[in-house]
């Protein structure tokens, strides 16, 4: 009887754990009672040839021994022919079957998940004691490979919730988490949960563990060493190669370095697991970023053929369609994405991404008629599109509208404009703009979420970059001298240090101490998880970066500040719209110079894109490029 039991409560376990699913058991039964007849075993040849006529590609065979008061259960998974794994449990007696089974399980299911790209999977089957828990775990693991986050960390909560013990689960989540843009804080701490769980976990899972904890954390240098012992040590650890790129697609910006080094290793995922959807997703992202119309239809393509239905569908659609320069195929997505509730994706990639700047504005003009559009967000966007096309006028003028939106009438969100060194600003515009800042109390609810708790710093790192721009260096001074003094009293908010370090850096080098300035920007960094960087210009080192490519530049290292001139370029958002075009033309010049005339006028051209109808204080720089291209041979159209 418990070996017909043991049929029954095996496939009742195994059925929908991972992608498994099993046959009636009693159906099952009933015919190895008629092929048996005299009670004789099935050989393997009889029982594969008994499970292709249930459809089933595996089976497993199985034995129950009883001696001395004890049981010993013992199963075999077969694929075909094929012998996949083996299990065994032993206990006091038929009081322990139900844990036999499960350890029986839970051993079956490892050994069913055999290549490199589902070593996780065998290893969560391993180290959690419900079946139950690993069902929901297994789960989490097919949703995260189709990109589907949300229900991916749904399920990786349920197995927390199951067994709270279970450290990969955590970690999961964690990863699910962060991906799906969740509260930094709950992704930290199930990252931390992870690491605290994991102590008997092998080396391997423990520093990939440790990656993550570093990554979610914003210490990207400590992710980067991290992953990349794994893959040293394990070059076929796809999970490793998967969390190296996206420290470098996501942290490789604020440190001065190309983001499409990311390239390598979602390609190496790609290898060693040829469906894993963030990794193809982020494949034809850096394909799309590099403007490869061809990568990006050959991605982009096999990642809407296996995931039509994902939540990142709709960007892939967008990058498809701005490079085929198909306003029609464009509308379509939105269309399409209108009604999923995914509008936002297509605005992100239109006009953040890959900044079409016409589509962009149909975009937001569009959502200022819809009632139900995030008005504060359309407002914000629409002033960082006029920065961007050098009509810093008709920002101000959003930004004022946005100051409304917010319940600030009286607030200085055109401080903004400050940190933008190319833009000018009248001297009557920045005596409004001190008076405003001096006199501004945030309110209760400020809708800068990422700054809640930095009102009063960033209201003295304003002012004293209005004392720059007003050519009062001691003003900036004492200024400056207060940020630092802030910072001393706030050693575990390093904002305030970046803050202070930053205004000095850019009131040493109006004093004309480029040298100084640069040493001060070598100790001004911020730590901070990827979020937080694509969401504030002051995480993300924006402003800094910027100085550092134009002290390099003035210093004649032309080829440190292209490298950091593109830094600020490939930054997230806001800002990267703003100061794209001005590094463009920077690169074009430094570039020029040393008479590389392709690149050149290559640069220079992505600044006309972007700055060919900016408002008259700004156009002698049009028609001073307009003209150089002349001279280079190129149109100026």
């Amino acid at each position: 009887y418990l070996g017909e039991g043991m049929v029954d409560l095996l496939s009742t376990s195994l059925d929908g754990v991972g992608t498994l699913s099993t046959v009636d058991p009693h159906a099952l039964l009933s015919a190895l009672s008629r092929q048996q007849g005299d009670g004789g075993e099935l050989s393997p040849a009889e029982a594969s040839a008994l499970a292709g006529r249930f459809g089933a590609g595996m089976h497993v065979r199985g034995s129950v021994v009883a001696a001395g008061g004890r049981l010993r259960l013992a199963a075999t998974l077969y694929d075909g022919s094929e012998r996949l794994t083996t299990a065994e449990a032993e206990g006091a007696g038929e009081g322990e079957v139900f844990a036999m089974i499960a350890e029986l399980v839970r051993e079956l299911v490892a050994g069913h998940f055999s290549t490199p790209g589902q070593r996780l999977s065998r290893e969560g089957a391993l180290t959690t004691s419900s079946v139950e828990a690993l069902r929901h775990y297994l789960a989490g693991e097919r949703a995260f490979r189709a990109g589907e986050f949300g229900a991916s960390e749904a399920a990786f909560r349920q197995a927390t919730e199951i067994d709270p013990a279970f450290a990969l689960a955590w970690y999961r989540l964690a990863a699910a988490g962060h991906w799906f843009e969740r509260d930094p804080e709950l992704v930290a701490e199930a990252a931390q949960r992870a690491v605290e769980l994991g102590a008997e976990l092998p080396p391997r899972d423990r520093t990939l563990l440790a990656a993550l904890d570093a990554y979610v954390s914003g210490r990207a240098d400590e992710a980067e060493r991290l992953y990349r012992e794994v893959t040293q040590r394990y070059p076929e650890e796809a999970e490793a190669w998967y969390g190296l790129g996206e420290v470098l697609a996501h942290h490789n910006a604020v440190r001065g370095r190309p983001k499409n080094e990311a390239a390598e290793p979602f390609a190496r995922v790609l290898e060693l697991d040829p469906h894993h959807a963030p990794a193809l997703y982020h494949a034809a992202q850096i394909a799309a970023n590099r403007r490869d119309r061809a990568a990006v239809e050959r991605l982009g393509g096999r990642y809407l053929e296996e995931f039509p239905d994902s939540q990142s569908a709709p960007r892939v659609r967008v990058w498809q369609a701005i490079l085929a320069d198909d306003h029609e195929r464009w509308l379509r997505v939105l269309e399409e994405a209108a009604r999923d509730e995914q509008v936002g994706d297509v605005h992100w990639v239109t006009l953040f991404e890959l900044r079409r700047l016409d589509w962009g504005e149909e975009l937001l003009r569009g959502g200022l008629e819809e009632p139900s559009a995030p008005r504060a967000r359309i407002l914000s966007d629409l002033a960082a599109l006029a920065l961007a096309r050098g009509q810093p006028t008709e920002a101000r003028s959003w930004l004022t509208e946005l100051q409304r939106a917010w319940g600030d009438e009286d607030g200085p969100a055109a401080a903004i404009l400050l940190g933008y060194p190319f833009l000018p600003i009248p001297e009557e515009t920045l005596a409004k703009l001190e008076a405003a800042v001096e006199a501004w109390a945030p309110p209760a609810a400020w809708e800068w979420e990422q700054h809640a708790d930095d009102a009063a710093e960033l209201r003295l790192y304003w002012l004293g970059q209005v004392a720059l721009r007003r050519g009062d260096l001691a003003s900036a001074d004492r200024r400056a001298t207060a940020l630092a003094g802030m910072a001393r009293q706030r050693p575990d908010h390093p904002i305030v240090d970046y803050l202070a370090d930053a205004l000095r850096a850019q009131l040493l080098a109006r004093r004309g101490d480029l040298a100084g300035a640069l040493a001060q920007l070598d100790r001004t960094h911020v730590e901070a998880p990827g979020r937080t960087l694509n969401f504030s210009l002051y995480y993300a080192g924006t402003e800094a970066r910027l100085l550092r490519a134009e002290l390099l530049r003035q210093l004649g290292r032309g080829e440190e500040a292209i490298r950091w001139y593109r830094s600020v370029d490939e930054t997230c958002c806001f800002e990267s719209l703003v100061y794209g075009p001005w590094t463009h033309l920077q690169r074009a010049r430094i570039h020029d110079q040393a008479d590389r005339r392709d690149r050149a006028v290559w640069h220079y051209g992505r600044f006309l894109d972007a700055w060919r109808d900016a408002e008259p204080a700004l156009q002698p720089v049009v028609r001073e490029v307009e003209q150089r291209l002349g001279e280079l041979g190129a149109p100026r159209g």
